[in-house]
């Protein structure tokens, strides 16, 4: 008998901000992503609760918050243990992003939302899969069935989802890559058989590919480059790119690299500002499965780990960045320059026009950072500045 299957999107559907939807087949509910924004506004939540006591797994497609970032909230607050699903290369990139916007946060209030007991509570509901390792879901009624990960590109453990039952094949394929780029493969294209439903995003895929597509992609690393070494270099100025904790910024990484070899730009500095900078990149250093044969047969040639950096420095303190006063790029979270490092610079760097705010990605919508990209018109904007204070303990006597 053929299965019955509805999918729920419950937020992120019409926008390029965080994703979380339900898919129900026949008795079996499956919550696909659970993600947030830097805001932390726990109104976006609200659909997920009426679903908490039917759900029978959660399953994770990009280890950033756009895509987990809500589970510590979810897990916590409305008591949820039913496991989730992601690749177990993505397993502590998922708790380094949770961690790092915990930090962000803790810039600027004495506490978040969630707090490291609770990115615990996750972690120990991962269930971690490699590439083609099929597992079973199953409901208390009996209805069974079967989940394959395979290869989404786009980020380091990106998995594409094939949801299968007796008679159905569904796939769940969010924010894939189909070709590969500087440090990732393209997505996996192995699909057997029909599929009965396919769940995916279309902002990035709406246009047809050109096929002068190497021709763009020079283009585009030649603009890059251009706005970097014009500022550094003829404006004297510094370069801000706010970017996501553990995903996207890896590209950005490698790009800035190329960047600082090609143009000699030996005597500026470049920084990865980040609670968690130095764990992601040495813990990208030990796994291969993910990284394309490009990038570890040029490691392999120069003798030399994929992602040891020759010129990007990992720094995790706002204070190492601003404590000198010369040209730099920085490359630091959160992309929507909410409370964050990102934003802390930005404080400090706006009043300058020789200074350069570069993005490299979408940032949430409704974000400090959204604003500003979709606003070129507007030269002022307004936002919320959140700093801790220390408080005088003093008695009065010792005041005076």
């Amino acid at each position: 008998m053929p299965s019955t299957f509805k999918f729920t999107p419950l937020y992120g559907a019409e926008n390029d901000g965080p994703v979380c939807s339900i898919l129900q087949i026949d008795s079996i509910h499956i919550m696909l992503d659970c993600g947030w924004d830097e805001r932390l506004e726990t109104d976006m939540l609200s659909p997920i609760k009426d679903y908490i006591p039917l759900l029978n797994a959660v399953l994770i497609s990009h280890a950033d918050f756009l895509h987990l970032g809500a589970l510590p909230y979810v897990y916590s607050r409305w008591d949820c243990n039913v496991p989730i699903f992601i690749n177990k290369d993505a397993f502590l990139l998922a708790r380094f992003c949770m961690e790092d916007v915990m930090e962000n946060r803790l810039l600027g209030e004495e506490d978040c939302i969630f707090g490291k007991d609770d990115i615990s509570k996750v972690c120990e509901c991962f269930r971690t899969v490699v590439y083609n390792q099929q597992e079973r879901i199953m409901s208390e009624t009996g209805d069974v069935v079967y989940i394959n990960a395979r290869e989404a590109g786009h980020m380091i453990g990106g998995s594409i989802w094939d949801i299968i039952t007796e008679t159905d094949h569904l796939v769940y394929s969010m924010n894939i890559n189909p070709q590969p780029d500087n440090h990732l493969r393209g997505a996996s294209s192995d699909v057997s058989g029909n599929i009965s439903l396919l769940i995916t995003d279309a902002c990035e895929h709406m246009t047809e590919k050109s096929r002068y597509n190497s021709q763009l992609e020079k283009a585009k690393f030649g603009h890059f480059s251009y706005l970097i070494t014009d500022t550094l270099r003829d404006k004297h100025g510094s370069v801000l790119i706010p970017v996501d904790s553990v995903g996207r910024c890896l590209e950005v990484i490698l790009l800035l690299e190329r960047v600082w070899k090609e143009s000699n730009l030996e005597n500026y500095k470049v920084l990865f500002l980040s609670s968690r900078s130095s764990q992601t990149v040495n813990y990208i250093q030990g796994i291969a499965s993910n990284l394309n044969e490009r990038i570890l047969q040029q490691s392999a040639e120069a003798e030399r780990k994929a992602f040891d950096l020759q010129f990007v420095t990992c720094v995790s303190i706002v204070e190492n960045v601003l404590e000198s006063q010369a040209s730099k790029v920085v490359i630091a979270t959160l992309p929507g320059l909410e409370t964050s490092f990102a934003q802390t610079l930005l404080k400090k760097w706006c009043t300058r026009s020789e200074n350069l705010l570069l993005f490299v990605c979408s940032p949430p919508p409704d974000t400090l950072g959204y604003r500003i990209l979709n606003s070129p018109e507007e030269s002022t904007f307004e936002f919320i500045v959140r700093e801790k204070r220390g408080i005088d303990r003093r008695t009065d006597s010792e005041s005076r």
